[in-house]
């Protein structure tokens, strides 16, 4: 954090306050320390710092009880009134400098992030709220978390709570202005962004900002209907290891141009050249072999259900049967058979008085109509199906596939796991998920704070990683020895190290204790010293 200039940077643009022991920059650097080593609450974090040499951290004498949760609290108000875009624009621009990040290569997607309790809120304009719940809990209030990362090491570049019912799409459309106040020149950058990104205003955005896309075409769109089930040239774009050890996953495509027609936000109609590469997975088509062959003998029971409930109802006339008919067939969604009605003229028995009918009496009746369904597996339908479900369509703005080859554009795509690594991260039980604060300006601020978190944590995962392969060297992980070590794995293995202080008088002496070999090594990987450990002089 010292490295980065954390606090100097929020320092610049913080107003200080005189009667405060610490700055606003340090509070955020005291609850990125806390949230690392894993403690999460802001009630405890003078507790956190106590159990470490606050004077190397901070560089001045420091006491631990100056962190307490009011001061932590106006923190929180002070970053949330200075602007917390230009705060993180400021770190992060920084961050890219030093660390000379690859911007080429961009991954942006939304979470939802449930929140437990009663919170104020503005009635107007809510930020916590019910939206479509990512994290499948319709009955919780929430707030949705937009990021966007480096494939080079997952650094988050930009990133934003927002309010719960905020649409992906407007989301990605913020994302792009953010983006272009980083990065004033976009055209040597390509973003990736799941199906949301795939709609007139935002795709209209991308091209005003000269910024290169790839982005999955969702299925309502006709023109991926019409691709997946097309028999084009397919050829190997990627192999690559399966979820099971020792399997591996073939991925086959071919890509073509193919014109595109929206409407952009004046609502005018705008046609563009895209290249769309059509994608079959073996696994995926696997995966969906066994959810189509359930789904078939599911339907036809909902089927058979239908045929048994209409072999109760007559119907007075024939029009009347005809609508239930027709009704029925719009509201069923048919995905494996073919559905139709027969509507026949039926004799029904008059009901008559009471008693035992009389010998010979004529049973009485009068005209009705019956509607009889009918279906049948459609070979057909379930083929499409099976070639539509095991098929996804990718779109990009970058025609020429010598900047971008058919692999390479899949390779894009597939780098969005970065993205959910890092909400993975930001979803830890102990992390962002229960947010114990009540104001809705702390609620985004400490969303601020956790980016930077999230910052440090990756950009440390990235230098040690960089490190130990120009070296060609390992370190101790969870499971033997790796090149490519978790952030985790980094804190465990720099467990141990001590800070003895010694007083005599008025002088106090401070030493560095139980070292290790692995201690230094994983300090050198990061171009630092053990002089690091000693206090300011």
């Amino acid at each position: 954090m010292r490295h980065l200039e954390i606090a100097k940077t929020i320092d610049e643009i913080v107003p200080p306050h005189p009667l405060n022991h610490v700055t606003t920059g340090e509070c955020v650097e005291a609850l990125v320390l806390s949230i690392l080593t894993g403690e999460h609450a802001l009630y405890n974090v003078s507790d956190v710092l106590s159990q470490y040499d606050t004077s190397v951290i901070f560089q001045k004498e420091v006491d631990p009880n100056w962190f307490h949760d009011n001061r932590l609290g106006n923190g929180l108000d002070d970053l949330k009134a200075c602007g917390l875009d230009n705060l993180y624009s400021a770190i992060i621009s920084k961050a890219i400098i030093k660390h000379s990040l690859g911007l080429s290569r961009l991954h942006f997607d939304t979470t939802s992030l449930s929140l437990y309790g009663e919170y104020e809120t503005d009635e107007e304009e809510p930020l916590i709220t019910f939206g479509h719940s990512k994290q499948h809990r319709p009955d919780l209030k929430q707030v949705l978390f937009g990021m966007t990362v480096t494939q080079d090491g997952n650094i988050p570049i930009t990133g934003r709570i927002t309010a719960g019912n905020t649409s992906d799409s407007t989301e990605n459309r913020f994302n792009i202005t953010s983006l272009r106040n980083i990065v004033p020149d976009l055209s040597n950058s390509i973003l990736a962004a799941d199906s949301k990104f795939f709609c007139g205003t935002t795709l209209d955005m991308a091209y005003q900002n000269n910024l290169s896309f790839v982005t999955l075409v969702p299925k309502t769109v006709g023109l991926r209907d019409e691709l997946v089930k097309e028999d084009g040239d397919f050829h190997l774009l990627l192999t690559k290891e399966g979820r099971k050890k020792g399997t591996f996953e073939e991925y086959r495509g071919y890509s073509v141009i193919r014109p595109y027609v929206y409407k952009n936000e004046e609502g005018e109609t705008v046609e563009r050249i895209m290249r769309f590469l059509v994608v079959e997975s073996k696994a995926l088509e696997k995966r969906k072999d066994n959810k189509i062959d359930a789904g078939i003998p599911s339907e036809e029971e909902e089927l058979i259900k239908i045929t048994n409930s209409l072999k109760k109802k007559i119907f007075a006339c024939e029009k009347d049967a005809q609508m239930e008919a027709s009704s029925i067939k719009n509201k069923k969604k048919v995905l494996y058979h073919s559905l139709n009605f027969d509507v026949n003229k039926v004799e029904v028995p008059v009901k008559r008085g009471r008693g035992r009918p009389r010998n010979g009496e004529e049973i009485r009746t009068s005209e009705g109509w019956m509607v009889e369904p009918n279906f049948v597996t459609n070979e057909e339908m379930v083929e499409k199906r099976r070639k539509s479900e095991s098929r996804y369509v990718l779109a990009t703005s970058i025609l020429d596939k010598d900047k971008l080859p058919d692999a390479e554009f899949l390779k894009v795509y597939k780098g969005q796991a970065g993205v959910e690594l890092n909400f993975k991260w930001t979803k830890n039980p102990a992390a962002v998920a229960p947010i114990f604060l009540n104001n809705p300006d702390r609620i985004l601020a400490l969303g601020f704070v956790y980016l930077v978190a999230l910052m440090v944590y990756t950009l440390m995962e990235r230098q040690i990683r960089k490190r130990l392969k120009e070296e060609g060297e390992v370190i101790k992980g969870n499971k033997g020895k790796t090149d490519n070590p978790t952030g985790q794995v980094l804190f465990k293995n720099l467990r141990g190290i001590s800070v003895a202080i010694f007083s005599i008088g008025d002088q106090i002496s401070k030493n560095t204790t139980n070292l290790t070999k692995m201690h230094e090594k994983i300090v050198s990987l990061f171009g630092f010293d053990m002089q690091i450990y000693s206090p300011p002089a």
